[in-house]
C-alpha cells in the first residue's frame, strides 16, 4: 500500500508542475524523474501481471487435479531426466519469468525435486511459447530469440545440476516448501481452495490466492526498479560508449532494473539494435532473462541465500562468457 501511494502522490505532483507555469530547472529534474518512474513501473508491473496470474492458475490445477505421486512420478530425483521434464515444463506451460516461480513452488509443495524446480524456473523466461512466438515474429529478432532459448536450456541444465549435488533439500530452499507425506492436495494447508462450488471453483480460488500473495513482491519490485531507474544517470544507460567491461556493466545493469519481460526484453533489443553492440545485446537478453529485481524477490520466496548466490553468480558469469564470444563473432542476424 506505500509503495502504491507513492506512485499516486508521486504522479499527483507530476501533473501539477506540469500544468503550472513556471519554469525552474528544478521543476525540469523532477518531471523527467517523475516521467521516467512512471514509465519504469508501468513496464513492469503490466509486463509481469499476466505470466503471473498464468502461473496461479497452472499451480493451482497442480494443487487439486494431480496427485503427489503423479508430481513425483514425473519430476522426483537428483538426476538429469528431473532437470529436463523442468526445462520441458516451461516449454509447454506459458507461465514466463513471474509464473514459473509460483508453479515451481506448488511442484516442490508436491514433493518434486529441487533440479526440477529449478530447471523450471530458471528456463521459463527464455523458453515458453510467448515469448518464443513474438520473438519470431519480430523482424531482425529470430537469430537472438534462437540463441536465446539455447541459453535458457543450458542455464537451467547447469544449475540443476549444481542443485542436485546437494543431498539436504532444506539447505536449499525454504523449510515450509518441504514435500508433504500425503498423496493429495488436501495435505498443503493454505493452498487449497474453500466453499463448495466443485473443482472449479476451488481451482479458481486457489488461483486467486495464490496471485494476491505476490502481488505485493510485484508492486516492491516494480516500485524499486522503477525508483532506480529514474536516478540512475543517463550516462549509465545503454548504449554506452568506450570500453567493452563498461558496455557490458551498463547491458546488464539495465536489465537488471528494467526487468521487463522475455518479449519486453526482444524488443527492447530490437528499438535499439542499431545503437548497440552484439555484445552488449546479448548481455542484456541473458540477464534479463535470468536475474532482475522482480526475479530476485520473487525467488527469495523459494531459494535460501546459498542456493539464490548460486544462481546469480552462474547467470552473472555465464552471461558475461557468453557476450564476450557473440561480440568477437560479431552477433547473430
Amino acid at each position: 500500500m506505500i509503495a502504491i501511494a507513492a506512485v499516486v502522490l508521486t504522479g499527483s505532483l507530476a501533473r501539477i508542475l506540469e500544468t503550472s507555469s513556471g519554469k525552474a530547472a528544478w521543476m525540469t529534474v523532477f518531471l523527467d524523474i517523475a516521467h521516467r518512474f512512471s514509465v519504469g513501473f508501468e513496464r513492469i508491473f503490466l509486463e509481469t501481471v499476466p505470466f503471473l496470474l498464468l502461473g496461479a492458475f497452472a499451480s493451482a490445477i497442480v494443487a487439486h487435479i494431480f496427485t503427489n505421486a503423479d508430481i513425483q512420478a514425473l519430476f522426483t530425483g537428483r538426476t538429469l531426466r528431473s532437470v529436463l521434464m523442468g526445462i520441458l515444463a516451461a516449454v509447454i506451460l506459458p507461465v514466463g519469468d513471474g509464473g514459473s516461480v509460483l508453479l515451481a513452488r506448488q511442484l516442490l509443495r508436491k514433493g518434486a525435486g529441487v533440479p526440477a524446480a529449478a530447471g523450471l524456473m530458471l528456463a521459463g523466461p527464455g523458453v515458453n511459447l510467448i515469448a518464443v512466438g513474438a520473438g519470431l515474429a519480430t523482424d531482425g529478432m529470430a537469430g537472438l530469440t534462437g540463441m536465446r532459448f539455447a541459453a535458457a536450456v543450458l542455464f537451467a541444465l547447469v544449475f540443476g545440476l549444481i542443485l542436485s549435488q546437494e543431498n539436504e533439500p532444506e539447505r536449499l530452499i525454504c523449510t515450509k516448501l518441504q514435500p508433504v507425506a500425503a498423496g493429495n492436495s488436501a495435505s498443503l494447508p493454505g493452498l487449497e481452495g474453500t466453499g463448495r462450488g466443485g473443482t472449479a471453483k476451488t481451482v479458481a480460488l486457489t488461483a486467486a490466492r495464490e496471485f494476491l500473495e505476490f502481488m505485493p513482491l510485484l508492486v516492491m519490485a516494480a516500485f524499486i526498479g522503477a525508483l532506480l531507474q529514474a536516478l540512475i544517470p543517463d550516462g549509465w544507460i545503454p548504449p554506452i560508449p568506450g570500453s567493452v567491461p563498461g558496455q557490458f556493466a551498463g547491458a546488464g545493469l539495465w536489465a537488471v532494473l528494467t526487468a521487463q519481460s522475455a518479449v519486453g526484453d526482444l524488443y527492447t533489443i530490437q528499438a535499439g539494435s542499431s545503437s548497440w553492440t552484439a555484445g552488449a545485446q546479448w548481455m542484456y537478453l541473458l540477464v534479463g532473462m535470468a536475474v532482475d529485481i522482480k526475479l530476485i524477490l520473487f525467488y527469495g520466496r523459494i531459494f535460501r541465500r546459498k542456493a539464490l548466490l548460486y544462481w546469480i553468480l552462474l547467470v552473472l558469469s555465464m552471461s558475461m562468457l557468453a557476450s564476450l564470444a557473440i561480440g568477437m563473432v560479431g552477433g547473430v542476424n
